[in-house]
């Protein structure tokens, strides 16, 4: 399996779950909880996971903001999907037309390694 690098945040979650505001979840106004070494999917009815490929893409993308976000390295499934989506309530998908930072990746799974 590959290795890439995750940004998480620690706010509002206890120190062994971590929330991920990096994946297309955010835009349902929700995250998925990450925990070290346990598969995390995508929710029902989004499309693959977004990490990035190099601790350097990671860092350059959240920039100086590790007060809040922490970076950590992980093994994922690679997606054969390189686009994120989700599906509306009517059932309809919505592709999220944005340009996702250099070095990101797309995943089936996800796993924090400790």
């Amino acid at each position: 399996m590959p290795f890439g690098w995750k940004i998480v945040t620690t706010r509002n979650s206890n120190s062994n779950a971590l929330r991920s505001y990096n994946s297309n979840q955010i835009w349902r106004r929700d995250s998925l909880v990450y925990c070290f070494n346990k598969w995390t999917l995508p929710m029902i009815g989004c499309g693959p996971l977004a990490l990035f490929k190099t601790y350097n893409a990671a860092i350059k993308f959240i920039g100086e903001n590790l007060w809040y976000d922490k970076i950590y390295r992980c093994e994922y499934t690679p997606s054969t999907i390189d686009k994120l989506w989700y599906t509306e309530s009517d059932g309809s998908i919505e592709e999220l037309y944005y340009n996702v930072p250099n070095g990101t990746v797309f995943a089936k799974a996800i796993k924090l390694l400790f």
